[in-house]
């Protein structure tokens, strides 16, 4: 017999509820495209994209500056003309039957230490989930659903020519519909962004690039609506710039690359507005210190609704920086009385809602290396009333933030708590804002087979089998009687594996009696009182038996063990592991994956091997 795996938290324990409609995803990633442009910002980052995958080497040249361009917020330095680039190059794939086949989503997660190889998160009618990039790319751009159009770069990023350099890469861009790959440009762009797209205007597209102007140290801002076909809007910029929601304007931060007596101007620093329409540059605000600027995937948020600019970036004083579009002010926001944390993490690829007058940010931290926060704030914007960490259920998630899902309510969500060879995505989730609670896309997960042993089937040892019989065929209150606590000293600091925590009262070393288990991957323990209710977790079968081996972890309070039985849950079909020592039970482990996922290539000696699926 086997179980398939489609793993389905109860609600009511979780706040999780399923949703397995497949036109769902389409129906909702379609109206936020229509009623809010292009909602598809994206992220990238030296160090952050692992994927050295050459398509098409790189040319060495530097980038050329129209003669028509408009002065920037440095009209003294001098832009100047590069010479023509080298033929247009264009790579052949498939292309898609029809445009329903465009995914509404492209997108591949830049995180430090998180090489995906060409896998990239597609959002389909029917999927959401990992799948075949038809391109092999190095650098992530940007991508948009509304034309299928996906810009990446060929190769890793490499220092720019020039003294005190910036990473930087080429440019090509992909389109689903017709399959073809073609390099817009060859070198020196920091990064791409698609504009928003009005209903029912797809043919006015543009990309933005910050494009590294080597002959002055700096980055320029221009315009692509094909290869090498650049219309400039600013000469002193940075890769951390974005699109207003109407695609009338770009918000950008500038400062030089390059030291003193470089021939930048000293006035080339701080936060900007460029009109697309007529290239006008308006300096919002001089302060140099907006951006981190060790990570470029972090951009200008905008909350137009209250007329400004957010910026993240940790100072002594705050976490963000609020700068009016007009001008007129800029501020730090102060934490509110009712936040207790004295240091909130500084988000970094974030979005806005203007429903819920938050910042949803990307925090990736020594302390939390995938976290996703949500930051409210008062009407004003000059305080930070509301911080909390996206979580649910009883363990803590490592999550990544992918985009909007409903603009504005709710965001999608990848779930990489426990990720394995048979699913190396994880699980899409989707957070709303409004209700604070999490459902999962059951169709995200993998379905893993877990075949299962007859419930007659025993291994010949006596000491095993009368656990296996006890667990599984006979009452709970069976299994009490096979069951051996231990006495250790308790302690006061909270490592999650380690000894039992001293309960109010108790000093460190207190010897207390209980017994172990562990559940999420953290050590737990069961006071008499409760053990026999602790015990009472049904089972679904017999998955494998095999042998403890004696270099196996042990301690004081997690005994080693001798045997291991596999059983698998009845609610979720994911592993628990009851490990016997002298005929007793003395540990037991509840794994977040299935059987099949944590024994999978593990060498071990069975007794009952896992059946084949």
């Amino acid at each position: 017999m086997s179980v398939p795996f489609a793993y389905k938290p109860k609600r009511t324990q979780f706040k999780i509820r399923v949703v397995d409609d497949a036109k769902v995803i389409a129906d909702r990633f379609r109206q936020g495209r229509q009623n809010h442009g292009s909602i598809f910002w994206r992220r990238m980052g030296p160090g952050l994209a692992l994927l050295v995958l050459t398509a098409c080497g790189p040319f060495g040249i530097s980038i050329e500056v129209d003669d028509g361009a408009s002065d920037g917020p440095a009209a003294s330095a001098e832009v100047k003309t590069a010479t023509p680039g080298p033929e247009v190059t264009v790579v052949v794939t498939e292309a898609r039957d029809s445009v329903s086949d465009i995914p509404e989503l492209v997108w591949h997660p830049f995180l430090d230490g998180l090489d995906e190889r060409r896998n990239v998160l597609t959002v389909r009618p029917d999927q959401v989930g990992f799948e075949q990039s038809p391109v092999d790319f190095a650098t992530y751009w940007d991508y948009s659903g509304a034309t299928g159009k996906l810009a990446y770069a060929s190769e890793f990023w490499h220092a720019a020519r020039g003294a005190n350099p910036p990473s930087v890469s080429d440019l090509w861009v992909y389109g689903y519909e017709t399959g073809e790959a073609v390099q817009w440009l060859p070198d020196n762009v920091g990064r791409a962004l698609w504009s928003p797209l009005q209903p029912g205007n797809f043919a006015d597209q543009r990309l933005a690039a910050a494009i590294y102007n080597t002959e002055e140290g700096r980055y320029d801002l221009g315009l692509l609506s094909g290869p090498q076909q650049v219309e400039w809007l600013a000469n002193c910029a940075s890769p951390y710039f974005s699109w207003s929601p109407d695609a009338t304007e770009i918000a950008y931060v500038a400062f030089p690359f390059v030291g003193e007596g470089s021939g930048v101007p000293a006035e080339c620093q701080g936060a900007f507005v460029v009109s697309i329409q007529d290239r006008e540059v308006r300096q919002l605000s001089d302060i140099r210190s907006l951006m981190d600027a060790a990570w470029p995937g972090n951009r200008p948020l905008w909350a137009e609704e209250a007329g400004a600019l957010l910026f993240s970036d940790a100072s002594p004083e705050s976490i963000f920086w609020v700068i009016k579009t007009d001008g007129s002010e800029t501020f730090q926001p102060v934490l509110g009385e009712e936040i207790e944390e004295e240091h909130l993490p500084t988000p970094r690829y974030s979005l806005w809602s203007s429903e819920h007058h938050s910042v949803i940010g990307q925090v990736e931290s020594m302390m939390d290396p995938f976290g996703v926060w949500v930051y409210t704030f008062s009407e004003d914007l000059r305080t930070i009333e509301e911080a909390y960490r996206i979580n649910w259920g009883e363990y803590r998630h490592e999550i990544v933030l992918v985009d909007w899902w409903e603009p504005g309510e709710s965001v999608l969500l990848r779930d990489m708590t426990n990720t394995s060879a048979q699913n190396p995505f994880g699980v899409a989730m989707v957070w709303s804002l409004s209700d604070q609670y999490a459902f999962e896309l059951a169709f995200s997960r993998s379905v893993i087979e877990v075949p299962l042993y007859p419930q007659q089937v025993r291994t010949g040892v006596e000491e095993v089998d009368q656990v296996i019989e006890n667990f599984l065929v006979r009452k709970f209150f069976w299994r009490r009687e096979m069951v051996r606590t231990l006495t250790t000293g308790c302690t006061l600091s909270d490592v999650g594996v380690g000894p039992p925590l001293c309960q109010d009262g108790q000093a460190e070393g207190t010897e207390v009696e209980v017994f172990p288990y562990r559940k999420h991957r953290v050590m737990e323990y069961a006071t008499l009182d409760e053990l026999d209710t602790f015990l009472e977790f049904p089972l679904g079968g017999l998955y494998a038996v095999y042998r403890v081996s004696e270099t196996g972890f042990e301690a004081e309070w997690a005994p080693r063990g001798e045997y291991s039985v596999v059983f698998v849950s009845a609610e979720g079909e994911l592993g628990v592991e009851v490990i016997i020592e002298g005929g007793e039970v003395v540990r037991i482990e509840f794994w977040p994956l299935t059987p099949v996922e944590f024994l999978y290539g593990r060498d071990v000696e069975y007794l009952l091997p896992p059946l084949a699926e």
